[in-house]
């Protein structure tokens, strides 16, 4: 069995492979180091928090039996990256906890009712949007309650800044990356889509060149088009790139000396606020027009599908109706040929039984050999009659029967059908 295949049996059996595992440690840790590094420049708590969405990912994109290794793994990086950015053990300890409980809330809800498999609905994004407020706000309790206890911080202020941050995480990030394939990526740098692709990211990066040289301009509406044109030419996954690189260089801008006007008396943890509520309303829009492009990507695949089984359908019909034309002619043709055949030595049967009935060479010796010989004939004559109209049925069905009014003894008929079968 080669590697891909070991891969893909593995998943299914809802084993982690040591590779998946190590991805995730470092994607958490990369995560929380650089949002408790953000910190420094806002205060005691980030603005944003993108760990809790990473793990949340991992958990709803693998069978519930492998959560427990994913678990512990984002508790080694949770606990890992407080350690290197020398929290105390208490903090370390207790914000660990309330992140994996901000996760759980969200995750076990969503897979038991099992919305983890189409995040790109309306109903799975607003059931999600729920448990995030709810999650955001039990996991702001207990860890302004940590801070409080043991770092003497101001419990309101902390709680407020925790839930904004990670509420923001979760809604702006969660919902890209369970609707964000690898797959797509790719496509959208492949030969025939890269040079596209580029160019719309130029765009995003130009528009921050521009908010950059001129902050007093205040130009950041300019990301909102952009960004939506680049999920409308890429997807989720294009809405996603320029979102998250729009949203590094406004990031960059306001906490540098580049702020836009409106932003330059504000502190810094109020400008990457105020640019992270902004890039969430973007962010919301995008994931609402990803999902309603995904939603016509596949009822025009529904339509495809359907246009073809229905093009099969039809072809199947018409060579249904060929075949049976052709059943048809082959049939005529028989009953023609055959009745012609028959009429051959009925003519026969029906001649020589004249000549009997009428005695043309002399007297048959006994009466009755007369009447059976005109039996004979009535009877011969009836068949020639029946195979008359097996040809008129030929001639029926290609069309060309042609009818004759005309009158019929019915007494006469009457009496040659007692005596055939008398």
């Amino acid at each position: 069995m080669n590697v891909p295949a070991q891969t893909i049996a593995r998943a299914l059996r809802g084993r982690n492979t040591p590779r998946s595992l190590a991805l995730l440690g470092l994607a958490v840790f990369a995560c929380n180091l650089a949002c408790i590094l953000l910190a420094q420049h806002s205060g005691r708590v980030s603005t944003i928090w993108i760990g809790n969405a990473v793990v949340l990912a991992y958990l709803l994109k693998r069978p519930s039996r492998a959560w427990l290794q994913l678990i512990a793994v984002a508790t080694l990086s949770y606990v890992a990256a407080g350690i290197v950015t020398g929290d105390s053990t208490a903090n370390v300890i207790g914000l660990t906890v309330a992140n994996l409980s901000e996760i759980l809330i969200v995750a076990m809800p969503l897979r038991w009712l099992g919305f983890d498999r189409a995040f790109n609905r309306t109903e799975v994004l607003l059931a999600f949007y729920g448990l995030a407020i709810v999650a955001c706000a039990a996991s702001a309790l207990m860890a302004s309650a940590v801070l409080h206890y043991s770092s003497r911080t101001l419990f309101l202020p902390v709680m407020g800044t925790w839930f904004g941050a990670d509420a923001l995480g979760l809604s702006l990030l969660a919902p890209f990356f369970m609707c964000v394939r690898y797959a797509s990526f790719r496509e959208m740098f492949a030969s025939r889509a890269w040079l596209g692709t580029a160019c719309l990211l130029a765009l995003v990066a130009a528009v921050g060149y521009i908010c950059y040289a001129l902050p007093s301009w205040t130009l950041s509406f300019l990301y909102f088009p952009v960004l939506m044109l680049l999920t409308f030419r890429r997807g989720f996954a294009g809405g996603a790139l320029g979102l998250f690189l729009a949203l590094a260089i406004s990031i960059y801008l306001a906490v540098s000396h580049h702020a836009s006007v409106p932003l330059i008396h504000h502190s810094a943890a109020e400008r990457i606020a105020i640019v992270q509520l902004f890039y969430a309303v973007i962010g919301f829009t995008i994931i609402l027009a990803g999902a309603t492009l995904d939603e016509r990507r596949a009822l025009e695949k529904s339509l495809s599908l359907s246009a073809q089984r229905a093009e099969a359908a039809r072809e199947e019909a018409l060579l249904a109706k060929d075949m049976a034309e052709k059943a048809s002619h082959a049939k005529s043709s028989f009953l023609a040929n055959m009745s012609h055949e028959l009429r051959t030595p009925l003519n026969a049967v029906l001649g020589f039984s004249e000549i009997i009935h009428t005695e043309m060479y002399g007297p048959n010796g006994d009466t009755r050999y007369r009447d059976y010989a005109g039996l004979i004939h009535s009877a011969g004559t009836h068949l020639l009659d029946l195979i008359g109209d097996i040809l008129d049925m030929s001639k029926i069905e290609a069309g060309k029967l042609e009818l004759h009014r005309e009158r019929v003894n019915t007494a006469a008929l009457v009496r040659e059908c007692v005596e055939l079968v008398g």
